[in-house]
């Protein structure tokens, strides 16, 4: 739930307004007395905001005039009680005048009332209510509302994914000024969900809302000078926007910071500061800056090197399944490198790369399962691993699938085959793998002589 008609307080008042104030304040509370609930209320803002300030007493006549159905002093009782000013926090408290003055068509209530019910603040989550309030509060011209409604839509909360609907909501509250409504037609432009793509009306409107503030406006507003997308190319301007978006805490951004920073893009190359962006971002749980920031260990890039230290972020993203992260904390515990050497456990985060793809861990763990290390000797099955590496251009696969065709190593002896991928080694740059094919065209190993290729090698 976020606050509605909170009073701000007053500036420090002098004797004679406090006299004054005083005497305002008799007048209302006789009044109040005899049940009026306009004078209750206007108690209850005084309380409030006038000094003596005494909120306690300003919840308490919030109370008496919501209880006969004042539909502003619900509000304001509901908001006390949802942030425990004045009183205690009492989020079904909340929740139930929030309910009172929804029902007597109060926008901001209405609003209020369908973010409980989205987000579960005092009551259970019920999707479906959250987007029928929304719509309530949508249809008087509540901005967060029209956003927020655009955003169950997007997503599918409540009701059928209904891209078109979205970016009609989106625009509603962006045209009000909402930087949330902004960012979100802005990312609905970019990536084209619900309306043709247009990259330069989604810059438009990303800077709208980066220039209130937005963080993650001013995140993709670099996105964008980064790339190109809708402005021209400024590595300078995006690593501008990147650090407005990560001084306010956006993880993303911090990531994209550090890695312009680490590589000199956009500004002066700084490993140091790079280090600490990137640190601020793998302690949030970045996937991408805790690799990176074991890189930097590794290398010793704006911090000495350190392989335990190495090992520690490499182990964070692994265990969320970077597989780049799994294959480098494999190979760290094939070599035992800042952890004991380890060859079980080596083969046991290799797979998880090599089943994601990742075409390093397939050839390395082809050559475990080749000679047996960590794990029973399977040279078929490690014949499979390096043949998929191999096929996704990995040369060390390639050599080594070569000469699992020479040595008729879980597969059938086929010099043909060899050649083929001493080939595919040889013309990546692999030197063993040229040395092999020289060889082979010399006398005709599965294939015809040619000695005017050789020469050329």
């Amino acid at each position: 739930m976020t606050s509605s008609k909170n009073t701000p307080a007053s500036p420090p008042l002098g004797e004679a307004s406090l006299k004054r104030t005083t005497t305002k304040r008799a007048r209302l509370l006789k009044k109040a007395k005899t049940g009026d609930p306009v004078a209750q209320y206007e108690l209850a803002r005084h309380y409030y905001s006038k000094k003596p300030v005494n909120k306690r007493k300003a919840v308490t006549w919030f109370r008496k005039a919501a209880e006969q159905e004042h539909v502003d002093a619900q509000c304001n009782l509901a908001w006390s009680l949802e942030n425990g000013v004045g009183c205690k926090v009492d989020l079904p408290g909340a929740l139930h005048w929030y309910q009172k003055a929804a029902n007597q068509g109060d926008g901001d209530a209405q609003y209020c009332l369908a973010h409980a019910l989205d987000f579960g603040e005092g009551c259970a989550v019920d999707k479906k209510k959250a987007r029928y309030w929304y719509r309530r509060a949508a249809d008087q011209g509540d901005a967060d509302a029209q956003c927020s409604l655009g955003i169950t839509y997007r997503d599918g909360d409540g009701t059928p994914k209904r891209l078109k609907k979205a970016v009609y909501w989106f625009r509603q509250a962006a045209e009000q000024g909402d930087a949330g409504g902004q960012c979100c037609l802005g990312y609905a432009l970019y990536f084209g969900e619900g309306c043709e793509a247009d990259m330069r009306e989604s810059t438009h409107w990303y800077r709208k809302a980066a220039e209130q503030g937005d963080a993650e406006s001013q995140s993709c507003l670099g996105e964008s000078y980064y790339y190109g997308d809708g402005v021209r190319k400024n590595f300078s301007r995006a690593a501008a926007w990147y650090r407005k978006a990560a001084m306010q805490g956006d993880i993303s951004a911090r990531h994209k910071l550090g890695f312009l920073l680490n590589n000199g893009i956009g500004l002066q190359r700084n490993s140091q500061e790079a280090m600490r962006w990137y640190r601020r971002a793998a302690m949030a749980g970045h996937i991408s800056s805790q690799f990176n920031l074991a890189l930097c260990y590794v290398q010793g890039k704006g911090v000495r090197k350190n392989e335990r230290r190495a090992v520690y972020w490499y182990r964070k993203a692994a265990e969320q399944g970077d597989a780049e992260a799994q294959n480098s904390l494999g190979l760290s515990y094939r070599k035992g490198l800042g952890v004991p050497r380890n060859l079980k456990r080596a083969a046991e985060w290799l797979r998880l790369a090599a089943e994601q793809g990742n075409a390093s861990a397939q050839c390395v763990l082809g050559v475990m399962l080749n000679k047996g290390e960590g794990v029973a000797q399977d040279c078929s099955e490690g014949a499979r691993w390096c043949r998929k590496a191999a096929r996704a251009g990995f040369s060390d696969a390639q050599f080594n699938l070569a000469l699992d065709y020479v040595e008729g190593k879980g597969v059938r002896k086929n010099a043909r085959m060899a050649v083929y991928w001493y080939r595919k080694a040889a013309e990546q740059g692999d030197a063993d793998a040229q040395l092999n094919l020289g060889i082979a065209l010399k006398q005709g190993e599965g294939c015809a002589v040619n000695r005017r290729e050789v020469s050329v090698r």
